[in-house]
């Protein structure tokens, strides 16, 4: 990107064989590693430079062109004709300063717990304070993140409003790419260790917003209406059809 950059080029296509590194930079993965965050900070700042930049992974196998360019340093320059070189001394990343931006959440009901829990903070109102008394008894506060605690569960870390449907979304579609039903994704996403009021029912609101759900999912047999019990179990038809094709029948000797 360096070298494209000095050469004033407009636009780039980058092939790239790991899977890791090409969803990173497309904003599939999310990059945890300090180093790899370094690494996409800068890659991301030189893709400005550029009108239209794109990475495109291909598999290990089909990369012989890379894996050439790769092993210059112990090849024979002279068979090589002209090529573009660039030799690095040092780390690209080296005293590489990551910006952080800060993200301004939009207020919830959560805030006063929040703020109860770090300075003891209470509303004015004497019943508000109470009610805010009542529901941080059963939270914890881990820095800025809300745990609620629970008898059987593990703690389970509140989602804000603003984030709950990235969440499901992540979670039905995306990372996890499972398509489950409403009450499943619930669930997964409560082992997950993650939960808020109307998690249940936003699961269900997305998942039948999702196509591919609605197109492959497991067809319900069950009638959507209640079953209503049957008054009479032989119809007084099918007894007159019985009769006919039993009779007529020869009278007994006694003639009864």
């Amino acid at each position: 990107m360096n070298l494209a950059a000095q050469t004033s080029a407009r636009r780039l296509k980058a092939y790239c064989y790991s899977q890791l590194v090409a969803n990173q930079i497309q904003g599939v993965y999310e990059a945890r590693d300090e180093r790899m965050i370094k690494y996409l900070s800068k890659v991301r700042r030189l893709a400005g430079k550029f009108k239209n930049f794109k990475v495109i992974r291909i598999p290990r196998m089909e990369n012989a062109k890379a894996d050439v360019l790769s092993k210059l340093a112990a090849s024979s320059y002279t068979t090589l004709g002209s090529i573009c070189m660039e030799f690095l001394k040092k780390s690209s990343i080296e005293n590489e300063v990551v910006e952080v931006m800060q993200v301004e959440h939009d207020p919830c009901w959560m805030d006063e717990i929040i703020e109860n829990l770090r300075s003891g903070k209470l509303p004015e109102a004497k019943k508000e304070a109470r009610k805010v008394i009542q529901r941080a008894a059963w939270f914890s506060l881990d820095g800025e993140s809300l745990y609620k605690r629970s008898y059987t569960l593990p703690y389970q870390k509140y989602i804000r409003p603003s984030n709950a449907a990235y969440t499901l979304q992540e979670t039905h579609e995306g990372i996890c790419l499972e398509h489950l039903g409403g009450k499943a994704l619930a669930i997964k996403v409560l082992l997950r260790g993650l939960y808020w009021p109307t998690l249940r029912q936003d699961a269900l609101d997305l998942v039948k917003m999702c196509e591919r759900y609605q197109k492959f999912s497991p067809t319900i047999h069950q009638p959507a209406v209640s079953m209503a019990p049957i008054i009479s179990p032989l119809p007084t038809s099918f007894r007159s059809m019985g009769d006919g094709h039993l009779g007529p029948f020869s009278p007994s000797l006694r003639k009864t």
